[in-house]
């Protein structure tokens, strides 16, 4: 799964490899957490009829979830399934509650009833102080190599490369509309309930759940630094008109940032396939105005686009270019 590669310039023309290389399938997601999406492209009706290899690039922002993103990337690779995370791998609260409800080990602190809002901070706290979960929590760790620029820019630059078969490469950064280092929240429990969340300007969304400081260590903190990528330049210099390229946006805040930088790159006709979870908490975000914009722009928005589903769990085809509505979806884990 690791490619030594060094990153090449970022300038206008395609990377001289592709010289010669026909349409290649392309399935970006950014925000893989768990591993929930990284088969995701598979399900979609749009990508079912592509012949040839996948090039799949896992960006994960939280680096005590990107090793188990990785050995999800070497286990799928080898032909095996996804091994069994060592927590919940859970990406929201409603799915958190639901994952406790179904696993008997868990279910103990459910017993008062998952269905009651007001229950819902109890039933986490006591899934937290579990023996077993507190052990769990505390065994996970960072690999710096993961995180590191060198690392981090040959991973990038693989998809400067024609593939010859499917590969799927993990790149532990933080999308977003600027290269350099974005501040980011949320203890590990926060990466089961809801995911880490960018903090602009210094500043938490409501929301994030409070940390147990006696969990873990320095790798545990609630705030931390990571490497940020200009997703937009990258897409830009990487993705041909003639590549099948399906994108998938779940970057828990970062999208308010991401859709106007694309929008004014002009990143019109590359996009294929379009899955996107929109968030609110967070100056400024009007979610129906964004995505408003983003479909008033001709040729921006492909004709396949997903949004988050008030069913729990999916994605659902909303609109077409036409604006059209549309059925169809597919299992966000």
């Amino acid at each position: 799964v690791t490619v030594y590669l060094l990153l090449a310039p970022l300038v206008a023309a395609y990377p001289h490899t592709l010289a010669g290389c026909g349409p290649r399938n392309m399935y970006v997601d950014l925000g893989a957490s768990w591993c929930n999406t990284l088969q995701l492209h598979t399900q979609l009706e749009e990508a079912a009829a592509r012949s040839g290899p996948w090039m799949v690039f896992a960006f994960e922002a939280a680096p005590l979830i990107a090793p188990y993103l990785e050995s999800c990337a070497v286990e799928l690779a080898a032909g095996r399934p996804i091994p069994p995370a060592p927590v919940p791998p859970t990406g929201s609260t409603a799915d958190f509650l639901e994952y406790v409800r179904s696993h008997d080990k868990l279910r103990v602190c459910s017993k008062e009833g998952v269905r009651d809002p007001t229950r819902w901070r109890h039933i986490k706290k006591c899934v937290f102080a579990l023996p077993e979960m507190v052990r769990n929590m505390t065994s996970l760790s960072a690999d710096p190599v993961l995180g590191s620029r060198e690392t981090v820019d040959a991973r990038l630059a693989a998809a400067g490369q024609c593939p010859e078969r499917h590969s799927i490469t993990v790149i532990n950064a933080a999308a977003s509309d600027e290269n350099g280092t974005a501040r980011m929240g949320g203890g590990i429990e926060q990466l089961m309930v809801g995911g880490s969340k960018p903090l602009f300007a210094g500043r938490a969304p409501a929301g994030l759940y409070m940390h147990n400081e006696s969990i873990g260590g320095e790798a545990h903190r609630s705030r931390w630094n990571v490497r940020s990528v200009d997703i937009v330049r990258w897409i830009e210099h990487n993705v041909r008109p003639e590549d099948f390229f399906v994108l998938k946006m779940d970057v828990e805040g970062f999208e308010h940032k991401l859709v106007p930088s694309m929008l004014e790159a002009n990143l019109t006709g590359l996009i294929d396939v379009f899955v996107w979870e929109c968030h609110y908490g967070f100056p400024g975000s009007k979610c129906r105005s964004l995505f408003a914009r983003a479909a008033s722009v001709p040729g921006f928005l492909p004709a396949a686009v997903y949004t988050e589903s008030l069913s729990r769990g999916h994605y659902e085809k909303k609109l077409s270019q036409q604006g059209q509505r549309l059925s169809g979806g597919a299992r966000r884990g």
